[in-house]
């Protein structure tokens, strides 16, 4: 292909030249010095600051400075903004951050001035502040003559230290000297620091003391320490209420100290050897927060004493926690982690605590986690208690919403205990004698073999009650559940209650009431599920049942089972004769005889029973024949769900008959039936219908229904005269001498979206975009490039998603496409089902595979390219638009014109240079090679006709010189070369790619200033304009 330029020049007289104009930028130079003051000060006027008092913090910047500041407030340091912002007229911004960073932004004036903050302390510490600003600077680099450096200057402020104390106590009539330890007084000192002043303790103690006792933690610029004493009266001097400890001297003088109020752990902590310490005996309110480290507190526990009005003891957050136990023993009165009272005391022994405990998880050798008698113990978070006596002894239980409370016996045949132990007889404590189990909590505790006599929860209690959704599992190898007094048992809505005595031999009920009781309940409520077994060759329920009333109502689930190998009501089954009443309401029943082991199928099934209950002997209904043939002193179990017939969707296109699956590619759809469970060492196996046991109605998703009767293995086999509609629902009822609920499943989408076309049904190598109509709306979309993911310049694969109308667009991928290149697309629904690469089969459908085509060699045309970086972008600073040239092999761009502008006549021989053409500061020959087999090409160029003036003059020898250019490809660097000339009116290569080279996009660059025309002396003419056409043509198959 050929392309003409045409260049042109006018000859005057006079010779115009443009100057630049070079200029420099000054810099106004700015310098940080050393100064002799802070740049910022922080300072206070207030001379006593008190805890809830509001008090005044002043930044005050010396010079010029940023225009936001910043503080870091520890989280008991409060700022009031509406009295700040009244105070500070030039205050714009006042913010706090979620990390509790202070910043003020203000408006920016010709002096600095004061900013008054407002602030109020929460608790008695000591606090230390610090203010920042940052500002811009440009300061000199090396070499004076470059341009400056821009800097960012972080400017701090003093350090100002602020003593908060609590609110003042009023002076007493007697001086009071403060309980400090003895340190030497000199005349003109102060007291030793409040660390000395609070510790007792031996001089190795004390020395750890000094180091670690009450000091709080570190954090950016904001610390919180102790306060220094000084020798004022004793109503001046306010002790720290948080203490974080390091040691176990510094637990012990912080547990003595009742002014501290909550310790907190810096690190693990371990009382090693085995000799007893004693901590002390605490009096008022104590919260031992662990930090998620792990506290052993040797031969020792924490000691609470007598009070005259209630008190709280909080253990919270650690790893594990131990106080020392060895095989069943206590020493040294290390009977429980937490000891109020006395062992299993009847009272509260004067000692009035609630007990608070919230994630932790004992050490396995701790003998108690809390004995604490007639005393309530929360319990929140996640609490595992191992232990090798009781969890605890106590007066009242409250597990709050969502808590997991787990209890096991560290030793197989230790001790034969309960897990909570309702010692106290006296109510004087602060214990409710409930067990209460909040929404959604779990209380999970399983016996050691060893505990065959007491049940889990033993003893003075009245209640004990399971919230909504909350779970009980209680086993024991003996009484899972016993009441001793009068006592009620509620399971609300949503609980699942677990009850089981492990043991298969001895005479405990699962549940049993002892004692002279009076009025007893047991109640389950509606949509509650309860699990009851009893191993052992005595009745599910027993004791003293003549005042005990057990009611079931609307369970979702129950089952209630005798497994022993007992064939009578006194050792068989569930519940003995004298019951005061056994009532079940709104349920199905099924019913297996105590007379057959409980391997056998259930005796008697009946749906939706509106009632049936028992007192003594006497049985009484909704349904008359179920009087005839139903009493709970004559049944081995009772449950609603085992015995009725079920259907049970199962897979017919896989091994896996258990899979329960039916999806919009199937025809056939199959439905196995249960007709009962038997049950082998508290396993329940399903029995299958047999051959023609069982009719199976099914109704698909259009509504149709069919009916096919069970095989020898029990399943039901249906087929479908269409595919499922995904989303849509089949269900299957069963008929045998009972009929069952209908059971439902929803058809599951497993078939991809139709396979997507490109517009025009063709790709070709230099599109920009690939784009189409038709696509599944939502579904995303995806190509692949021969085989491989196609991604974007980062790596990551190029997706898009299908609009609403099913339109999308997909980006080229990185490196470009080549003629050639098969590419795939993939499009995946919202289901994940996404076209296969080939055509596939499944189940009754088969799938096309995703759509592919073959990249078409591109046709152009292309637009002016970015010159020295070729397939980056389009160029923007051009002479012209491009050729416009289309096919697989062109020349898309080449310079518009030659300008010489106007030149002076000479006498002699003269050499002039071009400018540029419409400010464009670049020239460039700019090449597509789009074809399968990249022989090499070159452009050549020529002047076939001299310089010709419009009035018909001839320019004679006259040479126009084009230079050797900077050639690019935007894959690669070599074989590419570019020629200078000297043009005449023969073809000469400018610009060349060797064989296998110049493939897609290559430029050959050159300034317009590097162009030259030379003109012999005495040829022009004055006032002629001349031009001349030159030609460009590229041609291919260059060897």
């Amino acid at each position: 292909m050929t392309l003409t330029s045409r260049f042109w020049f006018t000859l005057l007289a006079t010779l115009s030249l443009i100057l630049g104009l070079v200029t420099t930028s000054g810099f106004a130079w700015f310098s940080v010095h050393a100064a002799e003051k802070a740049p910022l000060i922080l300072r206070t006027s207030d001379k006593q600051l008190t805890v809830d008092q509001p008090f005044t913090v002043t930044l005050d910047p010396q010079e010029s400075t940023g225009d936001t500041f910043t503080l870091q407030l520890p989280h008991s340091l409060n700022i009031d903004e509406a009295a700040t912002k009244s105070q500070n007229k030039s205050i714009k911004t006042l913010e706090m951050t979620a990390l509790r960073e202070l910043r003020v932004t203000v408006a920016t004036t010709a002096q600095p001035q004061p900013i008054n903050l407002v602030l109020t302390a929460q608790k008695a510490q000591t606090i230390t502040l610090q203010a920042k600003t940052t500002i811009q600077a440009l300061t000199p680099t090396d070499d004076a003559t470059e341009t400056a450096d821009n800097q960012t200057i972080e400017l701090a402020s003093n350090v100002l230290e602020l003593t908060i104390r609590a609110h003042p106590t009023p002076e007493p009539a007697i001086p009071v000297v403060p309980k400090l330890s003895q340190p030497t007084e000199k005349a003109g000192s102060s007291l030793t620091s409040s660390q000395d002043a609070v510790t007792e303790s031996s001089a190795t103690e004390k020395s750890e003391t000094d180091q670690e006792t009450i000091s709080t933690k570190q954090a950016a610029t904001t610390s919180e320490k102790a306060p220094t004493a000084t020798p004022k009266a004793a109503a001046e001097v306010t002790p720290l209420t948080t203490s974080v400890i390091t040691s176990y001297a510094a637990l012990k003088t912080a547990y003595a100290d009742n002014s501290v109020t909550t310790i907190e752990l810096g690190a693990n902590i371990t009382q090693s050897g085995t000799a007893a310490t004693d901590l002390g005996t605490r009096t008022n309110n104590l919260t031992i927060d662990g930090k998620g480290y792990a506290l052993d507190i040797g031969v020792t526990n924490f000691r609470l004493g007598s009070t005259t009005t209630a008190q709280t003891f909080t253990l919270k957050n650690f790893s594990t926690i131990r106080s020392a136990a060895t095989s069943g023993t206590g020493t040294a009165g290390s009977l429980a982690i937490v000891q109020s009272g006395s062992d299993g005391g009847t009272t509260e022994g004067g000692a009035k605590w609630t007990i608070n405990l919230a994630d932790l998880t004992t050490d396995s050798s701790v003998l108690r986690l809390v004995n604490s008698p007639g005393n309530l113990v929360n319990i929140s978070g996640t609490v595992n208690s191992t232990t090798v006596w009781e969890s605890m002894v106590t007066g009242g239980v409250a597990v709050a919403a969502d808590a997991h409370f787990t209890a096991r016996k560290k030793f197989a045949n230790g001790e034969n205990r309960s897990f909570f132990w309702f010692s106290a007889t006296s109510t004087a404590g602060t214990g409710t004698r409930h067990f209460t189990i909040g929404t959604n909590a779990v209380v999970d505790t399983v016996g050691a073999p060893s505990d065959t006599s007491y049940p889990v929860i033993y003893n003075q209690y009245d209640s004990v009650t399971v919230g909504t959704g909350a779970t009980l599992i209680a086993k024991m190898y003996g009484n899972a559940y016993r009441a001793e007094r009068a006592n009620t048992f509620t399971a609300n809505t949503g609980s699942k209650v677990t009850l089981e005595n492990l043991s298969t031999s001895g005479a405990n009920n699962a549940v049993n009431y002892g004692g002279l009781l009076g009025s007893s309940t047991f109640t389950v409520n509606p949509g509650a599920e309860l699990y009851i077994t009893n191993n052992a060759p005595v009745p599910v329920f027993g004791g003293n049942l003549l005042n005990v009333s057990i009611l079931l109502d609307s369970l979702k689930a129950y089952d209630i089972k005798n497994t022993s190998t007992g064939l009578t009501a006194a050792t068989g089954s569930i519940v003995n004769v004298t019951i005061q009443s056994f009532e079940i309401r709104n349920t199905n029943l099924s019913m297996w005889s105590v007379t057959l082991p409980i391997s056998v199928s259930a005796k008697a099934t009946f749906k939706n029973v509106e009632w049936i209950k028992q007192t003594l002997l006497v049985v009484t209904s909704s349904d008359l024949l179920l009087v005839s043939l139903f009493s709970f002193s004559l049944a081995r179990r009772i449950n609603n769900t085992l015995a009725i017939p079920t259907a049970k969707f199962s897979y017919p296109y896989t091994a896996s008959l258990g899979q329960e699956l039916v999806t919009d590619t199937d025809k056939q759809v199959r439905v196995r039936v249960i007709v009962s469970y038997s049950e082998s060492g508290g396993t329940q196996t399903p029995v299958y219908a047999t051959s023609g046991q069982a009719s199976v109605l099914l109704t698909d998703d259009l509504a149709a229904q069919q009916t096919a009767t069970t095989d020898a293995n029990g399943y039901a086999t249906f087929t479908l005269n269409h595919y499922p509609l995904a989303g849509k629902s089949l269900s299957a009822q069963v008929t045998t001498t009972i009929q069952s609920d209908p059971v439902s499943i929803t058809v599951q989408d497993k078939t991809p979206p139709a396979p997507v076309t490109v517009t025009n049904d063709k790709i070709v190598a230099d599109q920009t975009s690939l784009t189409g109509t038709g696509a599944e709306p939502g579904s995303v979309l995806r190509y692949t490039v021969n085989g491989q993911s196609a991604v974007n310049a980062s790596g990551t694969p190029l997706t898009t998603t299908a609009s609403s109308t099913g339109s999308w667009t997909l980006a080229t991928p990185t490196p470009k496409l080549k003629a050639n290149d098969v590419i795939q697309l993939f499009a995946k629904d919202a289901a994940g089902n996404e076209n296969p690469m080939t055509a596939t089969t499944y189940h009754d459908n088969t799938f096309a595979a995703a759509t592919s085509y073959t990249v078409a060699p591109a046709n152009g045309p292309t637009k002016p390219t970015i010159p020295d970086a070729p397939g980056t972008g389009d160029a923007t600073d051009v002479e012209n638009p491009g050729t416009g040239n289309t096919g697989e092999l062109r020349l898309d761009y080449a310079p518009s014109r030659f300008n010489f502008g106007t030149v002076k006549t000479s006498m002699q021989r003269q050499t002039y240079t071009a400018s540029r053409v419409n400010n464009v500061a670049k020239q460039w020959l700019q090449v597509s090679d789009n074809r399968l087999n990249a022989t090499g090409w070159q452009v050549t160029v020529a002047q076939p006709t001299a310089f010709t003036s419009s009035t018909g003059k001839t320019l004679t020898g006259a040479e126009l010189k084009l230079p050797v250019g900077h050639t690019y490809n935007e894959h690669t660097t070599t074989g590419l070369t570019s020629y200078s000339l000297t043009v005449n009116n023969a073809a000469q290569p400018i610009f060349r790619a060797s064989s296998g080279n110049g493939r897609d996009l290559s430029t050959n660059v050159w300034a317009p200033e590097d162009v030259s025309l030379t003109l012999p002396g005495q040829t022009a003419v004055r006032g002629e304009t001349y031009t001349t056409t030159i030609n460009w043509t590229l041609t291919a198959s260059v060897s």
